[in-house]
């Protein structure tokens, strides 16, 4: 379906719609999926984690600042996203540290505890020097030592106080129009497709008044009425296999989800959770049902002589989202959006046929 949402951006001639917002947030998160550290290029799925290792580092160490940056980055390694080239040079070299596996200290500079052996308890201890026994007539303060009066390194295994970091702007995320390309589609078989696209076109003209078709259009209108049975009988699946009209089904159904939120979202608030998926679902089934049965009344799908004898429901409404595809393909989506509404005139409005089904009602 991917694949066919992201040609559905590429044949984008009308203004941003929701299939072609989709499209640009799927071909970004497909070209940004690694960063580049330093010459080296890091998946953003490991940056990830090794940015949640080092802030737990930090904030085991209390060091809330370096923590709270590391979290911050982190969210913004997205699929997609655009984290910034630049890091701080402290956060960099424990990067560093971290993946490439030097793990002699912590990648944050703490010492780690080393695991040494354990002292036998059968091993006599050592007596103290004698010179280094306090006596007991000395009072406490005569034995201590004089305080140093400038301040001692911290010893070994604490980490000294950090610099100050600077707070971690979040990158804004956002999806801008871009120019793309319009890929050449190939033209279904005229011995296949013949005169029947311009039939096609006319039924669908009737519905949708007002819409003038190219060429291009007419020709995999004609193709989209196809059933697979039609397409063995004929031999022409070596040259258009059934896999393409799989996939114009696809591109319908996902077109036609879109429409039906689109109208939901204009006069429905749900009031609950799942309440809009619930009705979502119902509102498909019968705007399925509906396009189905004006495609069986319209004569438009051609099957072959076995499946004719006694078709399916499933078979004409196939094919009409076939021909939603078919319009969605080409950037046809305000005239998917009229023919949907006017076989189904429930788009806009509550329906009867939408309301929950017995067994949920009990």
């Amino acid at each position: 379906m991917n694949r066919w949402v992201g040609i559905v951006s590429l044949r984008e001639t009308a203004p941003p719609t929701p299939v072609h917002r989709i499209a640009l947030a799927i071909a970004a998160a497909r070209d940004r999926t690694s960063y580049q550290l330093a010459g080296q290029t890091v998946s953003y799925a490991r940056m990830r984690s090794a940015l949640r290792t080092l802030g737990q580092e930090h904030a085991h160490h209390h060091e809330w600042e370096r923590y709270a940056y590391c979290v911050d980055l982190a969210g913004d390694f997205f699929d997609g996203g655009r984290p910034p080239t630049r890091l701080p040079s402290w956060l960099t070299n424990e990067l560093h540290t971290l993946l490439d596996g030097r793990y002699g200290t912590s990648p944050t500079g703490g010492r780690k505890a080393q695991s040494g052996p354990r002292r036998s308890d059968s091993r006599p201890a050592r007596p103290r020097p004698a010179s280094t026994r306090r006596d007991r007539t000395t009072p406490p303060e005569a034995a201590r030592p004089a305080r140093p009066t400038r301040s001692a390194p911290p010893p070994a295994g604490q980490r000294p106080s950090p610099e100050p970091v600077r707070p971690y702007a979040r990158a804004e995320r956002r999806l801008d129009v871009q120019d793309v390309t319009y890929p050449a589609l190939c033209e279904p078989p005229v011995s296949l497709v013949g005169t029947y696209g311009q039939e096609v076109r006319e039924v669908v003209g009737k519905a949708v008044r007002g819409w003038e078709a190219d060429p291009e259009v007419i020709a995999w209108l004609g193709l989209a009425v196809e059933h697979r049975s039609h397409l063995y009988e004929s031999r022409h699946a070596d040259q258009v296999t059934p896999h393409v009209l799989g996939l114009l089904d696809r591109l319908g159904a996902t077109a036609l989800d879109v429409i039906l939120l689109d109208a939901y979202t204009r006069w429905a608030t749900p009031g609950k959770v799942g309440e809009q998926s619930s009705k979502h679902a119902r509102r498909r089934a019968a705007a399925v049902l509906a396009l189905g049965a004006w495609a069986a009344k319209q004569g438009l799908v051609r099957m072959g002589a076995g499946e004719a004898q006694q078709p399916a429901k499933s078979v004409f409404e196939g094919v009409a989202r076939q021909i939603l595809g078919v319009l969605s393909l080409f950037g046809e989506h305000d005239v998917a959006q009229r023919l949907v509404a006017s076989v189904w005139p429930d788009l806009d409005r509550p329906s009867a046929e939408t309301g929950a089904d017995p067994v949920t009602l009990a």
